[in-house]
């Protein structure tokens, strides 16, 4: 079966840590090196000589920028100091999420979270129960925060190109981001208020709010990166390139004195070039047959369409799900007359990359920085407890107000 490899991959990410939890640790570079090496093997004997195209313009023109890209903004958002000194409260972690939010849809939900998510472990560094900090971060600043320009999630830039308006999700999402990123904070401050009273910090912080950030020059180099994301890929790889080096002189300068660890980028060059080479199969297949079930009554329906791309997007790249469901739409042009449809596949494609760690790249990137500051996270099933639990509520009140 072609979808196999991808299949065993996301199995491995699922249950590795349940059936091998003493050596998955050790496993896991030999299974997804593999993985790749059969699912490439895989590609070459369905698809023949294309598939060898196949797989050369997947590794050059997505894989390899996608690399740079993160590999850029995680080297310079290291060295980007933010130092915030102030009682981890839970209404003070409740206002970070909500400011990463909305910085996120300026410099891009990657950009935003690299950039956040050391302060944020920082300031709750007396903390006892941390793990729940971390998973709202990626509900939030990772993913619901992307939604209100193209410039903060690839899907609705790939919308911009084809040519639905750049200030059309602004006009049209601000009320479904407020309510959904309003119940979540919600949830949030409550389970967060339950932790702080059971375990108060082991040491208080200054009840005084201070923010210090030292290499704020750098901010501007880092809104550099987010924009060559968007640049023909001649620009991606000489621009990435450019802040990589950058970046790898701040961390020769900075790596004594700061937490740092190039294990998180290690994890994700590994178990993302086994996504991308697995999942060939899958974004060149004809999902065409998909278009009898997003109808009702003879007319397009807008919560079929929320739930079915956004349950691939929790899956699957969300950007290429986001075009196949325009497709399915009739186009940009026919689309742009039922903006409740659009809305739909906007909604779905950039909130339900939440459901999982490979739902959207941040999601994992963030899950193993943690894990680098030795944050006890929840494995791929675990983590999908949570999001199942609290966003799955969420969502349906938000398809009930909004569809």
């Amino acid at each position: 079966m072609i979808f196999a490899p991808f299949i065993l991959a996301l199995l491995g990410l699922a249950c590795g840590p349940f059936i091998w939890r003493a050596t998955w640790h050790k496993i896991e570079k030999i299974f997804f090196i593999a993985l790749t090496v059969i699912g490439a093997i895989s590609v070459y004997q369905y698809f023949g000589n294309q598939g060898i195209t196949m797989i050369y313009d997947t590794l050059c023109h997505e894989y390899v920028p996608f690399i740079l890209l993160m590999s850029s903004l995680f080297m310079m958002s290291h060295g980007i100091h933010i130092d915030i000194q102030c009682q981890a409260s839970p209404i003070h972690n409740t206002c970070l999420l909500l400011v990463g939010s909305v910085i996120a849809s300026l410099v891009g939900t990657s950009g935003a979270a690299l950039l956040l998510i050391r302060p944020f472990i920082r300031m709750n560094e007396f903390r006892q129960n941390k793990t729940h900090l971390i998973i709202f971060f990626i509900f939030t600043v990772c993913n619901m925060g992307g939604c209100l320009t193209p410039l903060g999630d690839p899907p609705l830039f790939l919308g911009f190109l084809k040519g639905i308006p750049f200030v059309w999700p602004v006009k049209n999402l601000w009320y479904p981001f407020l309510l959904t990123l309003g119940l979540t904070l919600m949830v949030f401050y409550g389970i967060d208020h339950i932790f702080y009273k059971k375990h108060p910090p082991l040491i208080a912080h200054t009840d005084r709010l201070s923010i210090k950030i030292k290499g704020s020059e750098l901010i501007i180099v880092l809104m550099a990166i987010m924009a060559s994301s968007f640049m023909s890929n001649r620009t991606i790889y000489t621009l990435t390139l450019l802040c990589f080096v950058c970046g790898s002189t701040i961390y020769v300068r900075f790596f004594k004195k700061e937490h740092f660890s190039l294990l998180p980028l290690y994890e994700l060059i590994r178990v993302f070039l086994c996504i991308f080479i697995t999942l060939i199969p899958v974004t060149h297949s004809d999902w065409h047959s998909l278009k009898p079930y997003l109808s009702e009554c003879g007319q397009l329906s807008a919560s079929k369409f929320f739930w079915m791309c956004g349950g691939l997007s929790a899956v699957l790249d969300n950007a290429p799900t986001y075009l196949l469901f325009l497709d399915f739409a009739g186009g940009v042009d026919e689309i742009q007359k039922t903006p409740h449809i659009l809305t739909a596949i906007s909604l779905g494609s950039v909130f339900m990359g939440a459901m999982t760690y490979i739902g959207n790249a941040p999601n994992f990137m963030v899950n193993s920085i943690a894990k680098s500051f030795h944050i006890p996270m929840p494995s791929f099933l675990k983590y999908m407890g949570w999001s199942f639990a609290i966003l799955l509520p969420i969502f349906m009140i938000l398809r009930m107000v909004i569809f």
